[in-house]
């Protein structure tokens, strides 16, 4: 009897143990999971908190960290509502009665929590029902949204200030897709185009190239005027309104690119300028009429210029005096000059300027010819720039190569003497030269322009003052004339 108790003792025993052991493994899994949940907890990105309906029973380390405390232990213990703002109380309350002692979750909901330090934060809060070592607890998960919040706050106003501008603007601004539609537009572009309302608009223009441009095929300019800055700036095009009616219109648009690079649709602006083209043309058509009246009056200085050279020429043919035949002709070439300047004018494509190197040489060969008839031994060359003067410049530059050039034709090659006269023009950074030349018996050795009482003398010194110019001459292998002068402001020199 006392062997099978003694046995039925030792294996209850062992059993005991087992029991004991399994017992403590069971204890130490649980305890392992439980630092595991709460180091989850601690570092989970929301903060949380639990509560049994009065006091908190435990915090994580965010909820510390949103909330203004050192730490959760600070938290622990502290009534359930005291960082809830009071304006939330009742619906925390509320909450309780319709969702929590039923047992089901509270939706996500929006409320104000306040930190320790009295600042007030938004956040977004979800709880729900728990049970925890046989108490019935209420979980509570918040995320501070403020920054979120103030940002769509800042975006609200943005898109209401840009909703404004878009409205109330006085030039329409569209937005068009690449393909050519409108997406939305304006209240003053649909008034503009003689539509009742922005929407009408958007809805009757299906294709702008066809229904909007004028002509047809215009949109392709208008891709082709964009630069790399994927900006149009200033592009007049004529676009077709409801009623049929055309008008001019200028648009700056920038390019709007997707995530990968490709254009998905554009935005600008657009203004009427038909009123301004209108002006442009009246103003052109005025011009040009201005221009064939200025050509006119040219032309009929010129052929009276020539008329008076030509009584002169009749007249010193009459004369016996060679002396007095020798000033008329020289008063001839003075005016016809003059004569020069007008018909050069009169011929210009451009009647803001002469080109010297087309009126000089013309002038040059007639003065020439007037005084040497038929193959001489004197020669005349040429080497004029292409420089382009106003009228006023045009007139004394003519009248020196007519005085210089005359002058050595007179005094230069006496007694059949041979020889060449070179009268050239060269111009550049803002300075023009003028100069004869020729290689014929010189200057005299006392010669002395101030001292020169001759007419031509006095004419010339009266020309080179008049361009504001220096003259220089010297007697070496000939005589040599050289007026250096920068034309008067708003000269253009072209070489």
């Amino acid at each position: 009897m006392l062997l099978p108790a003694f046995l039925l003792l030792v294996a209850a025993g062992a059993w005991f143990a087992k029991r004991a052991l399994s017992m403590r493994r069971a204890e130490a899994e649980l305890r392992s999971v439980e630092e595991h949940f709460h180091r989850l907890l601690d570092f989970a990105p929301v903060g949380i908190f639990m509560h049994d309906g009065t006091r908190i029973v435990y915090a994580n380390r965010r909820c510390a960290e949103f909330l203004g405390e050192v730490s959760p232990a600070d938290i622990v213990g502290k009534p359930n509502l005291s960082f809830v703002h009071p304006d939330f109380h009742s619906r925390v309350d509320a909450y309780v009665v319709e969702h929590l002692q039923l047992g089901q979750s509270v939706p996500l909901d929006e409320q104000i929590f306040v930190r320790q330090d009295g600042r007030e934060i938004r956040v977004e809060v979800a709880a729900s029902p728990v049970g925890l070592d046989g108490r019935r607890l209420v979980q509570v998960l918040f995320l501070d949204i403020t920054a979120r919040k103030a940002a769509e706050e800042e975006l609200r106003k943005a898109e209401e200030r840009y909703r404004t501008l878009f409205e109330q603007a006085i030039e329409g601004i569209y937005r068009s897709t690449i393909e050519g539609r409108f997406e939305e537009v304006n209240p003053p572009l649909a008034a503009m185009l003689g539509y009742g309302s922005p929407a009408e608009l958007v809805a009757a223009v299906r294709d702008i190239d066809c229904e909007l441009y004028v002509p047809t095929g215009r949109r392709a300019d208008f891709l082709a005027s964009f630069g790399q800055d994927d900006k149009a700036c200033g592009f007049e095009s004529q676009v077709r309104r409801k009623d049929g009616s055309v008008i001019w219109v200028l648009e700056n648009t920038r390019a709007i690119r997707d995530a990968v690079g490709r254009i998905i649709r554009f935005e600008g602006s657009m203004v009427d300028i038909t009123l301004r083209k209108q002006a442009e043309q009246r103003l052109k058509a005025s011009l040009e009429e201005k221009e064939i009246m200025l050509r006119e009056i040219h032309h009929r200085v010129k052929n009276n210029l020539q008329v008076v050279s030509a009584f002169l020429s009749l007249q010193g043919d009459s004369l016996a005096d060679p002396t007095v035949r020798n000033a008329f002709r020289e008063g001839q070439n003075r005016i016809r000059a003059l004569a020069a300047i007008h018909e050069s004018l009169y011929q210009s494509s451009d009647l803001r300027g002469i080109d010297l190197s087309v009126y000089i040489p013309r002038l040059a060969k007639h003065v020439f010819n007037s005084y040497v008839h038929g193959p001489g031994k004197v020669r005349l060359a040429l080497d004029v720039a292409a420089v382009q003067v106003a009228i006023d410049t045009a007139i004394p530059c003519g009248l020196i190569v007519n005085e210089l050039l005359s002058n050595a034709l007179k005094h230069g090659f006496p007694d059949g003497r041979s020889g060449a006269i070179r009268v050239s023009l060269t111009g550049g950074n803002g300075r023009i030269t003028l100069a004869v030349r020729d290689d014929g018996v010189g200057l005299p050795v006392t010669f002395d322009l101030q001292s020169r009482k001759t007419l031509g003398m006095q004419i010339l010194g009266a020309l080179v003052q008049q361009l504001g110019g220096n003259l220089e001459y010297g007697a070496a292998d000939g005589a040599t004339f050289s007026i250096a002068f920068s034309p008067k402001s708003g000269t253009p020199i072209l070489n």
